[in-house]
Order: structure tokens, then C-alpha cells, then sequence
């Protein structure tokens, strides 16, 4: 009798199990009709004009800038600094004047070889015209041609040891710091400023061996600072 009860007991948990298992089932199954037969809501479509672009491809590199032409302006000759005419930082043309040196005493040699010159002239052009009527020699002739050319190269000598007096720019480019006052002595080989040509200018970089196949002569660079 004892056993018939426990079987019975048995069977009725299975039975309620059972059945509360299959009730959760028709429940979901309820569910599921419930949100199908409901209406959907439209699907959100994100829509942007299409458009063209070019992309070209580049290489990085890291690199430095160097003038094309790069010196420091110096004098040939000794002397005082009579005037300045420019300013650190300035920039300027080929020929400009940067400093002039004071001469008087070789504009006065340059007067006087001018003279002597002048006279060398006067007498060549005087035996030039005797020699023809055989008033003088050929030796004389010789001479004073001679003499008149070596008058016209000392005028030459004397001018350019004027002209070294001025010093100017030697090229197109930009200054850097002025090294010399009005007055002032300078020797011979004095610096007087630094000049740079920075248009056009170099720029030195390098790149990696793995890059070398892409690159070409004539390939455009792009440089930032």
C-alpha cells in the first residue's frame, strides 16, 4: 500500500512538470503569433551623394634645407670702414653695395696714373705723326708706344685697386649678421657678412631601399616645414 502511494506521488510531480513545461511552450508559441501578425517598421536606409576623388600616393622622409650658394663675404684689401649700406637679414641683388672702404689715397694714385696717361698719349700721337715724314726713328716710335701702354695698364692696376674698395654682393640671396661697423679698420681677409642664395635651394633627405623602386626622376616633392 505504502509503495502504490509513492508512485502515485511520483506520477502526479511528472504530470505537474510535465504539464507546466508544455503550458510555457504554448505560451511562447502565443508570443511569437502575437509579433508576427503585428506590422514591421520600414527599414532606415542612410543615403549620400557619391562623389570622384584622387588619392596619390606618397612617401614620408625627413630631411634638411641648404642654400645652392652659401659664402662669407670678405675684403681683398685693408682699410677703414667709411659706410655701411645694409642691415642683418637684408636681402639682395647681385652687384649691390654692402660696404665701401675709405680711398681717397687711391683715388689720387688714379688721378695721377690718369695724367701720366695722358701725356703717353699726347706723345705717342706726336711721334705717330712724324714718323711717316722719317722725323724720327722707329726706335722712338716703339718707344712711346711702350710708354703709353704701360701709362694705360697702370690706369687699369689703379682702377681695379679702387674698384676692390667697394665691396658688393656676388650673387642674389639673403644676408645674415653684419660683422663690421662704420670705422672701423679691417685687415685684410676681415669677415664682413654671411650671404645665402635660398631661390632655388637644395633639400637633402633620404629614403629607405624599400622605397627606391617607387620613386623616379621627376617625381614631384613636396616640402614642409
Amino acid at each position: 500500500m505504502r509503495t502504490a502511494s509513492r508512485f502515485v506521488i511520483v506520477i502526479l510531480f511528472l504530470g505537474l512538470v510535465l504539464g507546466g513545461i508544455f503550458g510555457y511552450k504554448i505560451y511562447q508559441f502565443g508570443q511569437m503569433e502575437k509579433q508576427l501578425s503585428q506590422p514591421q517598421p520600414p527599414a532606415r536606409i542612410s543615403v549620400t551623394e557619391a562623389s570622384t576623388e584622387s588619392w596619390q600616393p606618397s612617401i614620408k622622409a625627413v630631411g634638411s634645407v641648404e642654400a645652392i650658394n652659401g659664402i662669407e663675404v670678405a675684403n681683398e684689401l685693408p682699410g677703414v670702414v667709411e659706410t655701411v649700406n645694409f642691415e642683418s637679414g637684408d636681402t639682395v641683388a647681385k652687384g649691390d653695395v654692402l660696404i665701401r672702404l675709405d680711398s681717397a689715397i687711391d683715388e689720387a694714385a688714379l688721378r695721377t696714373r690718369r695724367a701720366e696717361a695722358q701725356l703717353a698719349a699726347q706723345e705717342f700721337k706726336r711721334i705717330s705723326d712724324l714718323l711717316p715724314k722719317k722725323a724720327v726713328s722707329q726706335a722712338q716710335y716703339d718707344e712711346a708706344k711702350a710708354n703709353y701702354d704701360a701709362a694705360r695698364a697702370r690706369v687699369n692696376e689703379a682702377e681695379a685697386q679702387l674698384n676692390k674698395k667697394v665691396i658688393r654682393a656676388p650673387f642674389d640671396g639673403t644676408l645674415g649678421i653684419r660683422m663690421v661697423d662704420q670705422g672701423e679698420y679691417i685687415a685684410t681677409g676681415t669677415p664682413i657678412v654671411e650671404i645665402n642664395m635660398l631661390d632655388p635651394i637644395y633639400v637633402d633627405y633620404t629614403l629607405s631601399e624599400k622605397a627606391l623602386p617607387e620613386v623616379d626622376k621627376g617625381y614631384p616633392v613636396t616640402v614642409t616645414g
